[in-house]
């Protein structure tokens, strides 16, 4: 559906198929290297959460509850390496 949308766009713009084709792949791109970087946000955000619960003494169950991660990413974090 965007895909189609995006060319009727270009068409009016631009009428070389190949460059059409190059900024849908350009588009893609921008698209996909912006979802992976909220994920990985996201990701990171509950690391930290994760984090500081633990500091407060919760058990790893409570946290996967609170935090979306898994019980054993949360013995991970607790029992891993330090990095502040």
């Amino acid at each position: 559906a965007i895909d189609y949308k995006l060319r009727k766009e270009f068409r009016m713009f631009i009428t070389d198929d190949k460059e059409i084709e190059l900024l849908l792949t350009r588009q893609e791109g921008q698209l996909e290297g912006l979802q992976k970087g909220l994920q990985e946000g996201d990701i990171k955000a509950r690391r930290e959460i994760a984090m500081n619960l633990v500091e407060l003494g919760l058990s790893a169950d409570a946290i996967a509850k609170a935090s979306g991660l898994s019980e054993l990413e949360i013995i991970a974090l607790r029992d891993g390496p330090r990095t502040n």
